[in-house]
């Protein structure tokens, strides 16, 4: 009965130390995301010195996976634009027209299988047209 217990022990004390992810919401890491960019952190005005603010064109955005993979956009005309307090007061990048952000060389290969999470709002919606 004293085994059990001292093998219950190490295991509950090593656990996080195995299992422990660092991706957003707990899920993978660094390895297993490539690309991790959040509206709400390391969004920026120009090549990654001055924060965007609120109607600012986007020049750079950080990537947050640990892979230092920052999308960016040389382009002026093409930037996204930078608005704070649009969904569940939290900022966004606005894109219209033709403004995208490029995520650079990923190292992801065509033929490899991957997963996109994106949240989008839409400003107007037509039932059937998506």
């Amino acid at each position: 009965m004293r085994l059990r217990n001292i093998c219950i022990s190490f295991l509950v004390c090593f656990t996080p130390f195995v299992f422990a992810q660092s991706g957003p919401g707990g899920v993978g890491d660094n390895t297993t995301n490539k690309l991790w960019l959040k509206a709400d952190a390391n969004v920026y005005s120009d090549a990654g010195t001055t924060l965007a603010v609120d109607g600012s064109l986007v020049q750079q955005w950080n990537d947050k996976s640990g892979n230092t993979n920052n999308a960016s956009q040389a382009t002026s005309g093409n930037r996204p634009t930078y608005k704070t307090s649009i969904i569940n007061s939290k900022p966004v990048l606005r894109f219209s027209g033709n403004t995208f952000i490029d995520p650079g060389a990923l190292g992801i290969a065509g033929t490899g299988s991957f997963t996109y999470f994106v949240v989008v709002g839409l400003s107007s919606y037509t039932a059937g047209a998506l």
